[in-house]
């Protein structure tokens, strides 16, 4: 790898190439020095490559010329290098004329041209010839050995603003490969192992889905081949929005039971407060005094009003655990069964891409949609971070089997519905729930003791909720050891207990 920058007794390290030749080489030499000084420089760094040529016939050309491992295979003729990326130089010029400013990295500065030979006028025409014909060859080597290529990523939606630059070989680029840098810039598809990308190509005003790893290559040679400098493209996820999912829609993909009552009770029970935790409970009681004040709890409050008690609660609860979580609100997430924000999601601080519990607060008659929005948020979420198997895993070429849980509240602000995600040793899903009364309205007009009595068994709910998502990043943790992931991915059997998907 070529490296290049003043040294500390100020010495210019210039990397040099012969005209004709791929093997670069440097010369350290002081800035005050002229260009003459360098020609003498470089005949004493390589003697046998230009044996019987004086330094001072040479010809020297400032360049500015990307160079990479690969390119020591590579021969540069002088010739093929475009009229403003060289300049010849003066013996009488001062290198620090030539080079005021910091040297670039990886980078040939110097072409190295010998003197031509003296030939008779009549030879003059024909070695013109020879020279048009070993230019050609040579550029169609470069061409067909240089198989690298960059691309501008500009989404369709967004004007012509480049998101980022995609590098990728032509012969070994993969489709994996561009999804994930994707997914880096967008962050709606984070974790989303179903993202489709739709390719615009010049001339064509409909996209072309990339399916395949071949398909991109063949798009990335005629790239390559016609010299694109950008890619349109869209982005879209084959899952539907949560907001649209419906109680009987949710029943018939997951399997679960007809009604959220029969699904099977979740064994929680509220966590005991601590002295900390009492102090923690004391803001609570005193925030929603506050917002009762401020607010209508009635049967009319929306969604957002609601969302003022809650967000009391989680922030409460998050704050306890601060150094391991945290709370953002209208989270996106996104993943084959649904995409879209969720109200409240709590993440894991240290990889801050594994939501561990998803809340949604609903009004009314939404609640019972809540529940199955929820549903469907838990399955992402619990999908999100886990690793494909792979032949590392083990000597049985698999990880261990293992059971990942997320964790979900819907809730209207007073009646608080805990749900539990499992997914299985057998990509099973399955799904129990805890129903809470908090009894808000009642609880606010029965007096500071009832409020107090209410906050306090929701609080202690929401705790021992937060105490198994602790539990789950140590799980995860445990289990998400860097190893190489498959290209290939298994569908999950989304199978609810006790019932199999229709």
């Amino acid at each position: 790898m070529l490296r290049n920058m003043t040294t500390p007794t100020t010495l210019l390290t210039l990397f040099c190439l012969v005209d004709g030749e791929a093997n670069s080489f440097p010369v350290d030499i002081e800035p005050s020095k002229t260009v003459a000084h360098l020609k003498e420089f470089i005949k004493a760094k390589i003697p046998d490559t230009l044996n019987g040529v004086d330094a001072k016939d040479l010809n020297l050309w400032c360049v500015s010329i990307p160079a990479s491992e690969d390119d020591d295979k590579i021969s540069i003729l002088i010739d093929n290098v475009i009229s403003d990326r060289k300049k010849k130089l003066s013996p009488l010029t001062r290198l620090s004329k030539v080079f005021p400013d910091e040297l670039p990295e990886e980078t040939i500065h110097i072409l190295i041209q010998r003197p031509a030979p003296q030939q008779s006028d009549a030879l003059q025409p024909e070695i013109a010839a020879l020279r048009k014909q070993l230019s050609d060859i040579t550029q169609l080597n470069a061409k067909l050995k240089n198989t690298s290529i960059t691309l501008g990523i500009i989404e369709k939606r967004g004007g012509k603003k480049i998101v980022c630059r995609y590098m990728a070989d032509t012969k070994t680029a993969t489709l994996e490969g561009l999804q994930q840098l994707l997914k880096e810039h967008f962050e709606q598809f984070e974790g989303d192992d179903y993202l489709q990308i739709f390719a615009y190509t010049p001339g064509n005003s409909l996209p072309v889905m990339l399916t395949t790893d071949g398909q991109l290559r063949s798009m990335l040679e005629i790239a390559k081949e016609e010299g694109w400098k950008n890619l349109t493209i869209s982005l879209d996820s084959p899952a539907k929005s949560f907001s649209k999912y419906t109680w009987p829609e949710v029943v018939s993909q997951y399997g679960i039971r007809e009604t959220p009552g029969l699904i099977p009770a979740f064994d929680i029970q509220p966590k005991t407060l601590t002295g900390g935790e009492r102090e923690v409970l004391e803001h609570i009681v005193k925030d929603c005094t506050f917002k009762n004040n401020s607010y209508v709890f009635d049967k009319l409050a929306s969604e957002l009003t609601r969302s003022s008690i809650v967000d009391t609660f989680m922030v409460a609860a998050t704050q306890l655990h601060k150094s391991n979580l945290f709370l953002a609100q209208q989270r996106q997430m996104s993943g084959m069964r649904g995409h879209g924000p969720v109200d409240f999601a709590v993440v894991d601080r240290v990889h801050q891409n594994q939501v561990l519990g998803v809340t949604e607060v609903k009004t009314g008659e939404e609640f019972v949609q809540g529940m199955a929005q929820n549903i469907v948020q838990l399955d992402v979420a619990v999908q999100q971070k886990k690793r494909k198997r792979t032949d590392d895993d083990d000597e049985t070429g698999e990880r261990p089997p293992t059971r990942f849980k997320s964790f979900g509240i819907v809730t209207d602000s007073y009646n608080w519905t805990l749900l539990e995600c499992t997914l299985d040793e057998d990509d099973r899903l399955s799904y129990r729930v805890n129903e809470v009364v908090f009894g808000f309205e009642k609880n606010l007009r029965g007096g500071e003791k009832e409020l107090r009595e209410g906050c306090e068994n929701v609080f202690g709910y929401v705790l021992a909720l937060f105490d198994l998502i602790m539990d789950e990043i140590v799980n995860r943790s445990s289990y998400n050891s860097p190893v190489s992931r498959s290209s290939s991915s298994k569908l999950t059997k989304r199978i609810a207990t006790g019932a199999s998907r229709p």
